[in-house]
């Protein structure tokens, strides 16, 4: 697990902000994620984006 970036999703929300995980393989809060994409963000995030 990744600090401090674990407990920014928890913050994130708390705050009624939306969470998006761009991850390569499964973590513990990916269930706490309103959003989980898998795979290296420089495919992902093109992906999501609409600009591949």
């Amino acid at each position: 697990q990744v600090r401090p970036a674990s407990g920014y999703a928890y913050r994130v929300q708390r705050h009624h902000g939306i969470v998006a995980v761009f991850n390569i393989e499964p973590a513990p809060g990916d269930a706490r994620a309103d959003f989980v994409f898998k795979g290296p963000c420089e495919v992902e995030l093109p992906k999501v984006l609409g600009i591949t």
